[in-house]
């Protein structure tokens, strides 16, 4: 239940600090005069956009006061904000355009502060009568007389799962068939790139390779001459040297003896020379057939090389990769969307359990609710009113459940209920919203509710039914209505009255709660168009005798 409500600076409302009643609290005024202000600072207060701005450049503040209860106590409690016992405080502050918002002194985010909401408020405004013909309102509407609302949420949950798992396939579906149409590139590439196989490193290898092949010839020329020069040639000077150290082993001079042993050295080394030339020569023999497979590789190489637009062997070998990655990934996307079809079955098989125990506990509300809310609308003026609630199969589960839910209604007798979108005028919605919302209030005493302007529509004996009928709600749960009609500003069990004033170049809005004498005088005026008369204050106060 709200208890009391601060308002500063919130569009041209400079300051307002009310306090609520248990049971009906009834809020008029002129045209104009800023009535839906005060339902406007109830929504921000919840979480909902700000309609309306404040033009002082001051800060706005919009605090509530609210009686804490159990579900609302397990709420506050999971999202860490401290439990003030049998109170709970909400306060919203607007500066410059940037938004702060506390429950119980603690800093929320608006996402929990709507949530915190839900648990406290149901606002409805005139053109809420909309939400009748909406299936989703209508079928939340039902589901929130269930005696095991577990089996709901774990539909939620269920379905959930059943969503995401029908929008991975389809993700990965056409992930799929877009690879698809690139696997027979893609394994083109792969193809030519595994043909030539070429291993880290082995492109300077080759390279190497080739230009020891392609010089092999002129090498092998070279190296030979060398030999024949040294050791095997017909002149070589292995063998001159030869000649030489004989002839100076003949000659006693001194000295001769030291140069036959230098000589004997030179030797030595030629002949070591020579057989290092044998090994370079192994090494150059000419192999035409390898060549031409190295000449081959190679030129297959750079031509992809080239093709690719790659330059040296890492980029080759990342290109490589990514081709053989690309097999890899549509594997993996190929197993994915096995299990996430796995998913789809699965969570499918629970919802059809669940779907048809949420078919059997609604079709047996359904059949206890509709005489009752015909019996509200009879004490709504309609005496011939026929409530039925009508569901239809669907093909595949839905959010909802495994049916739709439309609410079929008819006013008038001999007619045949439909749905209410097509049969129902303003009063007459106005009227069936009140009877739905009657019937959900018996089972969520919690929530205040607010009506602004449900009136619409009606007047004369049926504003004084749907005025009784606001006043007999209000005996489960608190009710604050904005009305226009003294048929039920007279019902409320506190009465406030919001009204404007101008200053020079400024205009606000200001609210106050009304004394009895007020009271006369407000709704005399409401009876008399604006213009009080002794008799409009005479039927003002019957009016306000008959319940007070």
């Amino acid at each position: 239940m709200l208890r009391r409500l601060h308002i500063s600076n919130f569009a041209l409302v400079k300051h307002a600090e009310l306090e609520f009643s248990p049971g009906l609290n009834v809020i008029t005024g002129e045209s104009g005069s800023g009535k839906s202000l005060l339902v406007d600072a109830l929504e921000l207060l919840i979480g909902q956009r700000a309609r309306h701005t404040n033009t002082s450049g001051l800060k706005c503040i919009i605090e509530g006061h609210f009686d804490s209860h159990p579900e609302l106590k397990a709420l506050i409690k999971h999202i860490h904000v401290d439990d003030f016992g049998q109170q709970l405080i909400i306060r919203r502050e607007i500066n410059d355009g940037k938004s702060r918002t506390f429950v119980n002194d603690t800093p929320v985010v608006l996402g929990d502060l709507k949530r915190v909401g839900a648990l406290l408020l149901d606002l409805h405004h005139q053109d809420d009568t909309a939400d009748l013909w909406d299936t989703d309102f209508q079928m939340q509407w039902l589901d929130g007389f269930l005696n095991t609302p577990t089996t709901r949420l774990r539909y939620n949950e269920a379905f959930a799962l059943y969503e995401k798992a029908i929008h991975d396939i389809n993700t990965y579906n056409q992930a799929i068939e877009k690879r698809a149409r690139e696997e027979d590139y893609i394994q083109f590439q792969l193809n030519e790139m595994n043909a030539i196989n070429l291993k880290p490193g082995s492109y300077a290898l080759w390279m190497e390779e080739l230009k020891r092949l392609e010089n092999a010839e002129r090498f092998s020329s070279q190296l030979q001459f060398c030999q024949e020069a040294l050791q095997t040639g017909e002149h070589n000077i292995q063998d001159q040297l030869k000649g030489v150290q004989k002839q100076l082993q003949d000659v006693s001079v001194d000295g001769a003896k030291e140069l036959v042993n230098r000589l004997h050295q030179v030797r030595l080394e030629i002949t070591d020379i020579a057989h290092e030339l044998d090994s370079l020569g192994a090494q150059y023999n000419q192999n035409p057939a390898r060549l031409a497979e190295l000449q081959e590789l190679i030129y297959k190489l750079q031509k992809l090389m080239k093709k690719h637009g790659i330059s040296d062997e890492p980029a080759y070998h990342t290109l490589w990769q990514s081709y053989l990655d690309f097999n890899e990934e549509t594997q993996r996307l190929q197993h994915a969307c096995a299990t996430a079809t796995q998913i789809k079955s699965k969570q499918f098989e629970i919802l059809q359990t669940l779907g048809l125990s949420l078919r059997t506990a609604r079709h047996k509300l359904a059949a206890e609710l509709e005489p009752i809310v015909e019996q509200e609308l009879k004490k709504l003026g309609m005496p011939s009113a026929v409530f039925k609630l009508e569901f239809t199969a669907l093909d595949a589960p839905a959010a909802q459940g495994l049916d739709r839910l439309n609410i079929c209604f008819s006013a008038n007798r001999g007619q045949p209920p439909r749905p209410v979108a097509q049969v129902a005028s303003g009063g007459e919605r106005a009227r069936l919203m009140l009877a739905l919302k009657a019937q959900r209030a018996a089972h969520q005493s919690n929530t205040t509710l607010i009506f602004d302007e449900i009136d619409a529509g009606v007047s004369g004996a049926i504003a004084d039914r749907l005025g009784r009928k606001l006043l007999q709600l209000g005996k489960h749960v608190q009710v604050i209505s904005i009305s226009h009609l003294p048929q039920i500003a007279s019902k409320g069990q506190q009465h406030l009255k919001i009204y404007k004033t101008e200053h020079e170049n400024t205009t606000e809005t200001h609210v106050k709660i009304l004394n009895p004498t007020e009271r006369i005088q407000e709704i005399a005026s409401m009876l008399s168009n604006g213009e009080i008369t002794q008799k409009a204050l005479e039927n003002a106060a019957q009016l306000l005798q008959e319940h007070y």
